[in-house]
């Protein structure tokens, strides 16, 4: 697959999951419709907790006993978060405060966090505060000693990197986001209609509420993810809609590339798509509890309580094979083996909602707190502009990420050259030398002994160039590992990108 269609699937996958619930019937349109109406929600408190049970079998003794040791240890935690938030209806003025705590291996570990944030004017605001669990505290230098609060405020003055943001283009990218992403969706859910069914009764609190259950079993489960795919991207407004998301983020961060690169969905990728889903349907993904989803929504409306768990049974040896076939390569040969169990549960109240919530933000002094940025070792070192020669086919686009690691870069390159680009008519020559701003900048690729520099392509992927360099796609994680200062994921390579190949 190529990687913009990687990019779309993982996007598109992360869309249809949102409106899993969405559908045409009565009772998938009454999940749905209380889901949007808690995204107008002001105020409201979560009480919610979070289990997982591990266990596996049939694997070699060593992987065994590793798998035994971690199962031993999550099948004991478990994570309760009690959560509060308080908002204005624009959503630019917020408060929150979440009450973390783990249960782990005999530990119990207190991990509060507060957020209070202001973006209704020209001047932002963005405080957050952690409270230091005690068995962390003892690794902070000895400075902090006694110090339970670390302040994180990005619009601190020792922050550069967001003192120059356009906070009012920042609101307004967001509230058209929140408007097209709702315009669409109760829209797109006339036409979403999967085959699920959801099960109404009374949830019997004597307040009116009624209680939605989902079902899915190993088969509904890829059905679903199927169908939701391929309506999406054969609805001429869903495609609309995705291209036009991806111009506005492309608008403010400055990224390269049309949005229809990222954001379309051609027959090519569905047709790829379609033959993996084909080939999943002999590996199983969901345990014989699968999946079942809870929702009790109240007589007004809104979600007051979801629980959940999802049984997932994976047969490692199966889930290699299929690997293997949409790699790409030749087959690669591999021991693994083993069946692993995950379930994962879930439990959330959600009361006081649109009701007054108490929010309490520690107050914070020099003998109490102290900045994320005083731990970030200080240099007196001159930082100086580079210069790069532009080489036959680069842009602002593979130079940027070339040299910082990101797209967006490109924007901060041209403004350093605008001089010259724009006396060369916005165009760049083999031979033109730009200056390269210092902020961001990664140091030069350098091959070693033994290594060499690799260029991706179109359509390639860490594993196919895994197996073009040493024949074996499941070394990729070497190739990862290698580059990890200018790649943040194995999964997300771009055309034109330089890596290192040890």
């Amino acid at each position: 697959m190529k990687i913009r269609k990687k990019t779309a699937l993982i996007l598109t996958v992360l869309f249809v999951s949102v409106v899993v619930l969405a559908g045409c019937t009565q009772n998938q349109l009454a999940i749905f419709n209380a889901y949007m109406k808690m995204q107008d929600v002001t105020s409201m408190q979560q009480h919610m907790t979070m289990s997982l049970q591990m266990s596996g079998t049939g694997f070699d003794q060593a992987d065994q006993e590793q798998i035994d040791s971690v199962a031993e240890m999550l099948n004991n935690a478990k994570l309760d978060v009690v959560l509060k938030m308080n908002c204005n209806e624009e959503k630019t003025i917020a408060k929150l405060q979440a009450d973390c705590n783990v249960i782990a291996s005999g530990l119990n570990i207190d991990m509060p966090f507060w957020v209070d944030e202001d973006f209704s004017g020209k001047t932002p605001k963005l405080i957050e505060v952690f409270k230091i669990p005690q068995i962390a505290a003892a690794y902070l230098p000895p400075g902090y000693a006694g110090k339970p609060y670390m302040v994180i405020n990005p619009f601190d003055a020792k922050n550069t990197d967001l003192k120059n943001m356009d906070v009012t283009n920042l609101i307004k990218l967001q509230s058209d986001l929140q408007k097209k992403s709702t315009d669409f969706l109760n829209s797109y859910v006339q036409r979403f209609n999967p085959n699920i069914d959801v099960v109404s009764e009374s949830a019997n609190d004597g307040l009116g509420s009624q209680k939605y259950t989902i079902k899915l079993n190993d088969a509904q489960l890829k059905e679903f993810i199927r169908y939701g795919i391929n309506n999406f991207a054969k609805d001429k407004e869903a495609s609309n809609f995705l291209n036009e998301y991806f111009t506005i983020i492309a608008q403010y961060s400055e990224l390269s590339g049309s949005s229809s690169e990222f954001g379309s969905i051609d027959e090519e990728f569905l047709t790829e798509f379609n033959s993996v889903m084909d080939q999943l349907n002999d590996v199983s993904i969901l345990g014989d509890k699968g999946i079942e989803l809870t929702y009790t929504i109240s007589s007004e409306g809104y979600i007051t309580h979801e629980n959940g768990s999802i049984n997932l049974e994976l047969d490692m040896s199966a889930l290699n094979r299929l690997m293997n076939d949409t790699v790409g390569g030749e087959e690669i040969q591999s021991d693994v083996t083993g069946i692993l169990n995950l379930t994962f549960n879930y439990d959330t109240d959600i009361t006081n909602i649109n009701l007054p919530v108490d929010i309490q933000m520690p107050e914070l002094n020099s003998s109490n707190s102290f900045s994320y940025l005083d731990l970030i070792p200080k240099t007196d070192v001159e930082v100086v502009n580079s210069t790069y020669k532009v080489l036959p086919g680069d842009t602002l686009a593979t130079i940027a990420l070339n040299h910082y690691g990101s797209y967006k870069y490109s924007g901060k390159i041209y403004e350093a050259n605008r001089d010259i680009i724009e006396k060369n008519n916005n165009r760049l020559y083999a031979g033109m030398v730009l200056t390269l701003p210092p902020e961001g900048l990664l140091p030069d690729i350098v091959a070693g002994e033994k290594q060499r520099i690799y260029t991706v392509k179109a359509g390639d992927t860490l594993a196919k160039i895994a197996q073009l360099e040493y024949g074996d796609a499941s070394l990729y994680m070497k190739i990862y590992a290698a580059n990890k200062n200018i790649l943040s994921s194995p999964d997300l390579i771009y055309e034109g990108q330089k890596i290192l190949i040890p």
